[in-house]
């Protein structure tokens, strides 16, 4: 049996921007869900009053601000 391999290469040009989200507590018009698995240590400290423990999903619009709502700068790191 022969095998046939093949490889995708997708060639982006890397952001050089450092992009800010914006999160909030409760699901608003196009936001999006963060379930509660993949909160990061900076979205933890966006929320320094909240019990997040009792949060199942945290809401993004990844790039439309939410007034009065913490942000958070997204690295993007070239790995």
């Amino acid at each position: 049996m022969q095998e046939h391999l093949k490889t995708n290469i997708l060639n982006f040009k890397w952001p050089s921007s450092t992009p800010t989200i914006y999160l909030s507590l409760e699901d608003i018009e196009e936001s999006h869900p963060i379930h509660w698995s993949k909160f990061s240590k900076q979205i933890k400290e966006a929320f320094p009053d909240t019990d997040l423990s009792k949060v199942e999903h945290i809401y993004t619009t990844f790039t439309q601000e939410i007034p009065n709502a913490p942000s958070i700068k997204n690295r993007l790191d070239k790995s």
